[in-house]
């Protein structure tokens, strides 16, 4: 009998909100720390910059999306991973336009490693 690599059956209704969580906090927090986000001194600020951004972006790209402004509270360290807290659907339109903003960055930051 082979080892199976895969999660069990009844931990896949949360993997992927968990992964969305890891990765766009990761990624946000990562965007907020090089100022593409807004001015590094200031969190609260920084949330209320990506926020436009990120409404913007929805607008552009006609997206549809409930989340509400970004606070500092949404945004946290747990076990080593940084994640971000939002719904479902709203955890999807994050990741697409953090993976946006990332890749339309990244040029800026070629001798950057976490890029």
């Amino acid at each position: 009998m082979t080892k199976s690599f895969l999660m069990p059956a009844n931990s896949w209704t949360r993997s992927p909100k968990c992964l969305h969580s890891s990765v766009n906090g990761s990624a946000l927090n990562l965007l907020l720390r090089c100022g593409q986000l807004g001015s590094t001194d200031d969190r609260l600020g920084c949330g209320f910059s990506a926020y436009g951004i990120f409404k913007t972006w929805c607008s552009s790209n006609k997206v549809e999306c409930s989340q509400p402004m970004f606070k500092e509270r949404m945004l946290f360290q747990k076990k080593g991973d940084i994640l971000l807290v939002a719904k479902a659907y709203n955890s999807r339109v994050i990741l697409e336009w953090l993976a946006h903003t990332l890749e339309s960055v990244r040029g800026d930051y070629a001798d950057f490693d976490e890029f």
